[in-house]
């Protein structure tokens, strides 16, 4: 019997887990594609704006920009009008 209980602990633990990666995963897309909307608008602002329109740290903006040059856009930054643009 306490095998039986012991294994039911343990797979609705991984479910729990496995539901935060799903829903972690899908706020990572959800990012990602505002991103890449506010970059083509032109309107991203500052690194730091940019972190408080997206929710999340400035360093992660750092990162998720290295993503979306992973896949193959050119990501600059202009000083002047203080934006991201895809170049």
């Amino acid at each position: 019997m306490r095998h039986r209980v012991a294994m039911i602990d343990c797979y609705s633990s991984c479910f729990k887990n496995s539901i935060f990666l799903i829903m972690s995963y899908r706020e990572y897309q959800n990012r990602i594609e505002l991103l890449t909307e506010l970059i083509k608008k032109e309107c991203t602002g500052t690194s730091y704006e940019l972190a408080d329109k997206l929710g999340i740290s400035r360093r992660t903006v750092f990162e998720y920009i290295s993503h979306v040059k992973d896949d193959g856009c050119q990501v600059d930054y202009d000083w002047q009008r203080r934006t991201y643009y895809f170049s």
